[in-house]
């Protein structure tokens, strides 16, 4: 069960009708199973599809779902990263943060950490000691967004958006809960996060309430759905809406 959850019947609704036109389905790839830093399980999203087609998305992994046994919970090491963002966004579980510039903090239950990377930083990300004892369940995603050139060597920083922060809507049929955690979705706003990537496109990111969980993200013309029971993702046109549709 995820952390964050409401009463989708009493929030805000995101009208279907977004945008009069709708757009086809390029491409369905199914994100092949592994394993990342120092042993947690991922799918990795973008797996052979091609940059062009992702920009700015660099990857995206799905950690987990995964329900640890206590001593079983993994993180990674110390790691470099350089020129881009990296968005980590939990669902369930917990991850420590520390970074070589003093940035970090606890991401936690719904939480997103927005880490800019740029003229180059090491941080590292491990889950607390408490649940490392215990066990627990363990979801979240994390993205890769690359930054414009001009933007490649800006100082590194670090961004907190805790669970109770997040815009929380529901969808037209109120089946389906919708956390907007940056940038515009049908006249609402997600809370600020000083993105430098291009974030000004809105998405039309109907879920239907069969769907187990779906991410939709809009990025520069890039239209992106991720659904969990089969970790796949669907490419779709440029400038053109998404249309509600469940993978099969």
């Amino acid at each position: 069960m995820p952390a964050v959850t409401a009463d989708t019947l009493k929030l805000p609704r995101i009208s279907a009708a977004l945008s009069k036109r709708s757009r086809s389905v390029r491409s369905i790839t199914t994100a092949p199973s592994g394993f990342e830093g120092e042993g947690f399980p991922v799918r990795r999203t973008f797996a052979g599809v091609s940059t062009a087609d992702l920009d700015p998305f660099i990857m995206m992994d799905q950690m987990g779902e995964i329900n640890y046994a206590p001593l079983e919970p993994r993180g990674t090491d110390w790691h470099p990263h350089r020129g881009f963002e990296t968005v980590t966004y939990l669902m369930d579980g917990t991850f420590v943060h520390q970074d070589s510039h003093g940035g970090g903090g606890i991401i936690a239950n719904g939480g997103t950490q927005w880490m800019t990377a740029g003229s180059g930083i090491l941080h590292i990300e491990t889950p607390p000691e408490d649940l490392v004892i215990r066990g627990g369940l363990f979801h979240g995603i994390q993205l890769w967004v690359n930054l414009p050139s001009k933007l490649k060597m800006i100082s590194p920083a670090y961004q907190n958006l805790e669970g109770d922060q997040v815009v929380l809507l529901s969808s037209e049929d109120g089946g389906a809960l919708v956390r907007l955690i940056a940038g515009d979705l049908g006249g609402h706003h997600g809370t600020w996060l000083n993105a430098n990537a291009n974030c000004g496109c809105t998405c039309n990111a109907q879920c239907r309430s069969t769907d187990d969980f779906a991410v939709g993200l809009v990025i520069q013309l890039t239209c992106l759905r991720v659904v969990r029971k089969r970790n796949r993702w669907r490419r779709c046109t440029p400038n053109q809406t998404w249309p509600a549709c469940s993978v099969r």
